[in-house]
């Protein structure tokens, strides 16, 4: 019996491995949870094989749990569920001495200062990086954007349109790699293009699945209260763009199988590079992409890592997706709720596949942790001139007002 050890930041995880286990055949497969509830919500109770962190960012903490782990457990393998565990997960591995991604494996999908020297040795165009000393001697033309190395997505990143909004202290990109520091830092450049999100497949070190969307909106506009959404590229420009860019990637960053989400910008003659991650792509993405192409790229990035997948079946590539997602107000400096909420007639849109709607007396407000913490979530498949539309009448009928909570 192979005992594996799991790390996941997601509360979900147990559910999820139930479904593992039925889709993949591998009811004998024993698990072992380490996993972070950075909220402290309770959900999760502490067993013999589930370990519970507050933040996987305190290293000393992980390191005496992945102790007491090596202590009751023979584990065979380790794996990661999602982004803030993949450092973890290799941590667990070196100490086990474990084969699979180790520290400095996983830094290339972790640390956005080493993704830029790799795609630079391979000719992969990234947003150009600049000096603090050039910024503050304004050597540089504002604005520029400030990102944490190692942080997720959106979180942590500012856009910097006077010197007054640099924080006071920074560290910068020569200090030593800190996993989950949101105190070291990247400068680069602007670009107010459309940012495109890549989601791949990669088994036995091929692309086996690949579908490419283009943000309308920002993930950092989300985060201020703006409404993001995402349509789908046609699978012929991602055939002749998308994928010989994706396959240029997996080559120098030697892409381990599992589930892949890439950010980028498109290119005069090729992309450029933002991110990658080894995990699947955030928001109402992999929904889409399951009630679309008929894969569950959450259970598959599991399954790729251990090994239980074999091929990938997909559904018609010719129909596509698109999503909407509504923020909270995660700037207020009070406390906010829904007080009134407008729909469309959902009944009236045959491609919308799932969605949820704000609730009178939500709590409307508070710190951004993941994307499923919303105030309206819609996801669209079928035709491209069907979901277009239908697309079109929720941005403009769906409206959320939000009042002070007392």
């Amino acid at each position: 019996m192979k005992k594996i050890l799991l790390v996941s930041c997601e509360l979900d995880i147990l559910e999820k491995i139930k479904s593992l286990k039925k889709e993949y055949n591998i009811a004998s497969y024993e698990f072992v949870f380490l996993i972070e509830d950075f909220t402290v919500s309770g959900e999760i109770i502490e067993s013999h094989n589930i370990y519970v962190i507050k933040d996987f960012a305190i290293h000393t903490d992980v390191a005496l749990v992945v102790e007491k782990i090596l202590a009751l457990h023979q584990i065979n393998e380790v794996i990661s569920n999602d982004e803030f565990s993949l450092f973890v997960s290799a941590y667990a591995r070196e100490r086990l001495k474990l084969p699979g991604l180790k520290c400095e494996d996983a830094r290339k999908f972790r640390d956005k200062q080493l993704m830029k020297i790799i795609a630079s040795h391979h000719k992969i165009s990234t947003p150009e990086e600049f000096h603090l000393s050039d910024v503050l001697q304004q050597k540089v033309k504002l604005p520029v954007v400030l990102k944490p190395r190692s942080l997720a997505g959106a979180v942590g990143v500012s856009v910097i349109y006077n010197l007054s909004e640099l924080p006071a202290e920074l560290k910068g990109v020569s200090d030593n790699y800190r996993d989950m520091d949101a105190g070291q830092f990247l400068i680069e450049e602007y670009n107010s293009q459309d940012i495109f999100h890549i989601d791949c497949v990669v088994l036995y070190g091929k692309i086996v699945f690949i579908s490419v969307g283009a943000y309308q909106g920002s993930p950092l506009d989300y985060l201020k209260g703006k409404v993001l959404g995402g349509i789908s590229v046609p699978h012929n420009e991602v055939q002749s763009m998308w994928l010989p860019f994706t396959e240029k990637l997996k080559s120098a960053f030697t892409f381990p199988d599992g589930v892949y989400h890439v950010e980028a910008f498109e290119g005069i003659e090729e992309p450029s590079l933002l991110e990658i991650a080894f995990r699947p792509g955030g928001g109402p993405i992999t929904d889409a992409i399951l009630h679309t192409y008929g894969i569950d790229l959450r259970l598959i990035h599991l399954a790729a890592q251990l090994g239980v997948v074999s091929k990938l079946v997909c559904t018609d590539k010719d129909i596509g997706y698109a999503y909407l997602l509504y923020p909270k107000d995660h700037l207020s400096l009070v406390p906010k709720k829904v007080t009134h909420v407008s729909t469309p007639n959902l009944k009236e849109l045959t491609s919308l596949k799932v969605f949820k709607i704000a609730q009178i007396d939500e709590i409307a407000s508070g710190e951004f942790y993941n994307h499923k913490d919303c105030l309206g979530m819609f996801i669209f498949s079928g035709k491209p001139s069907l979901i277009n539309r239908e697309y079109k009448k929720v941005i403009e009928n769906y409206n959320v007002t939000l009042g002070v909570k007392q």
